[in-house]
This record gives structure tokens, C-alpha cells and sequence, in this order.
């Protein structure tokens, strides 16, 4: 079967009803929210309503992360968590098994690039260790991490290590002042920019009067490990514009008044 995801940051916002409609349109199997001030029985209500196949929420650990399955409570697993990190082994009724990483990492408000990149170090170590307890490497990594896919955090060897195309990913892995560094594939680079009719990232910040300004950020990413690469397609790949016929855009950028600062993430796993 195919497995799909939803991400989305919802700034505290109180958007059960659009979250339920998004996971309506968007036919979601995973729903990772970031952010999230809905009470679980208000969101459960709403999102399952009219809906054959229920969402469920079956822990609810992490303040940072609610995690929801349209799937058996049994087929999300506990692995670890963390502060911002909640590690879940996802079993579907068919199909394999995913190790599911989601992730809302700290603000640049509150530290520094170079704080972020190193902190960032900490989290390969722990999903290494999360893939040897479940057995194998089908690794997604998904979130905020409010650091863009060239920062040191997600580029740099010591930290993720996630890289911009297939071909250099499905190496697997290189050598790294004599040690090996595995890597990820970061498909998000391809949708950074203002190539295609999306937006040029997730993330506006406007820091008008600096030296430096980037305006888009791509901070809401997913990353994949090799293994996964036969059941990724760019084309199922999304950054999310609307809702219905409720645009999350306002002149140009997240319609941060009415819906979130950050602007969803969908993607979808196919069989292989």
C-alpha cells in the first residue's frame, strides 16, 4: 500500500477544521503537527468525521509533536522521544514497516545559527541507534527544523547529512576524516526557489534593514534514507498552497493572520 504524510506547523493557531480538511483532500495516513493548542478529542472529532478509516492519536508524549495514523493504534510504535524529537515505528497493515522521525527543532529566535548546527549533531546518533532497535534503515525525517538544506546542521557531516540529489545519497554513505558519515537525500532542495508555480519555500521572514536577508526559508523539510528511494517520486512531493478554495497565501506569502507562518508539507510513499 502507499503511505502518505502531512506536515504542518500550525503556529498555535486554532485550525482543527482546516487541518481536518487537509487531511480529507490530501487522503493523509500520517499526520505530524507541530505547534499544535487543539485539544485531541476536538481535532479526532472533526477530522474523522464523515471518514471510514479513523485517525487516532495513540500517545500523545511530546508537547512539541502530535502524531496521528488513519492506521490500527498498534501500528505506531513508540521508539523514543525527546525534546522536539518523537521517534515512531510505523507498520501499516500492508506493506513494510518505516522508522518516522518527526521533528520541530529550536526557534533561531532563541539561538544562533552556529548553537543550531551544533545541537543538530546530537540527532544522527540517536536515529542510528533507533534503526538498529527496529531492525532496518527505512528512515523519514520530517519537520521543522528551522534550518534551511545548506546549513551546517543539515548538510555538514556531523550532522544529518542530508544531500541534494538521488545519485550522491544512494552511495549510501562516504568517508569523513577516516570515519563513515551515512547520508540522506534531501529532495526539498528542487523545490527551493521560484522554479516551479510553488512558493519558494515554507517560511517567510522578511529581516528588512540586515546585511543579510533571505526572505524564503525552506525550514519544513523531509529527509529519506537511501533505502527509501524506489518509493519516492518528486511529483508526490508538495509544499501546500490551499485548502478547498482558502488560499494559505496572501500576497504572495503564508497568510500568517488567518492560518500558520509555515505553509504545509505533503508527500507520499509508493509500493515497490
Amino acid at each position: 500500500m502507499s503511505l502518505s504524510f502531512l506536515f504542518w506547523n500550525i503556529g498555535r493557531k486554532p485550525l482543527a477544521e482546516s487541518v481536518a480538511q487537509l487531511a480529507r483532500e490530501r487522503d493523509v495516513d500520517v499526520l505530524v503537527l507541530a505547534e499544535s493548542r487543539i485539544e485531541p478529542i476536538e481535532l479526532l472529532v472533526k477530522i474523522n468525521a464523515n471518514h471510514e478509516r479513523k485517525f487516532c492519536l495513540p500517545h500523545r508524549l511530546n508537547p512539541r509533536l502530535d502524531i496521528l495514523v488513519r492506521l490500527p493504534p498498534s501500528s505506531l510504535q513508540i521508539v523514543t522521544d525527546t525534546e522536539g524529537v518523537s521517534i515512531r515505528h510505523v507498520t501499516p497493515p500492508i506493506g513494510q514497516s518505516v522508522l518516522l522521525v518527526a521533528v520541530h527543532l529550536t526557534s533561531k529566535l532563541y539561538m544562533s545559527d552556529d548553537e543550531l548546527g551544533y545541537l543538530a549533531t546530537r540527532l544522527p546518533a540517536s536515529i542510528e541507534e533507533a534503526e538498529v532497535r527496529v531492525g532496518h534503515d527505512r528512515t523519514i525525517v520530517i519537520g521543522d527544523f528551522n534550518m534551511n538544506p545548506y546549513e551546517q546542521g543539515l548538510a555538514g557531516s556531523e550532522g544529518l547529512h542530508a544531500v541534494m540529489t538521488r545519485d550522491i545519497a544512494a552511495k549510501g554513505h562516504r568517508q569523513v576524516h577516516g570515519q563513515k558519515r551515512r547520508f540522506f537525500y534531501n529532495p526539498m532542495w528542487g523545490l527551493f526557489g521560484d522554479k516551479s508555480e510553488r512558493p519558494a519555500g515554507t517560511y517567510h521572514f522578511d529581516r528588512s534593514g540586515r546585511p543579510l536577508n533571505f526572505y524564503w526559508n525552506m525550514f519544513d523539510q523531509v529527509l529519506l534514507r537511501p533505502s527509501l528511494l524506489p518509493a519516492f517520486r518528486h511529483e508526490n512531493l508538495d509544499i501546500i498552497t490551499s485548502i478547498g478554495e482558502q488560499a494559505l497565501l496572501s500576497d504572495g506569502i503564508p497568510n500568517a493572520k488567518e492560518f500558520s507562518d509555515h505553509l504545509p508539507l505533503f508527500f507520499r510513499l509508493m509500493p515497490h
